[in-house]
């Protein structure tokens, strides 16, 4: 009985351990610096940059930029998704233009969908997510 007791505190402890290091959406916020414009189409462009904190290891994981039109789509290109986070969690890079943007936190394993009517809800790969309005001109 007493080796069995210690096999299964040793395994809360293992499980304890994996949810510490696994951040919550809670304690990670994304936030944006720069938003582009209003717009549509394959020739419009814009930059927008953001950072994300409450992430130990930015550089673990990745963003992933959608705008919004008819639907989201994910940015900047379909083949290329990935936005990297420096170590300081800030992330840059340029976007189709759209009405609304939005930059969702994912582990390097989640693959986004090219398009859709809703951006992945949090869980699993995806740790963080939000979105804003095209600004102002």
């Amino acid at each position: 009985m007493n080796s069995m007791c210690r096999i299964l505190a040793g395994f809360a402890l293992c499980i304890a351990a994996a949810f510490a290091q696994s951040p919550s959406s809670q304690e990670v916020k994304v936030t944006f610096y720069h938003v582009p414009p209003a717009g549509m189409g394959s020739d419009s462009r814009g930059n927008i940059d953001g950072g994300v904190i409450g992430l130990k290891s930015p550089g673990e994981y990745k963003v992933v930029l959608y705008a919004h039109t008819d639907q989201w789509y994910v940015q900047p290109l379909d083949n290329a998704y990935y936005t990297a986070l420096d170590t300081e969690g800030k992330w840059a890079n340029w976007t189709h233009l759209g009405d609304r943007y939005a930059a969702v936190v994912v582990r390097p394993s989640y693959k986004p969908d090219k398009k859709t009517q809703a951006l992945p809800p949090v869980g699993g790969d995806v740790i963080a997510e939000k979105d804003v309005p095209a600004s102002e001109k």
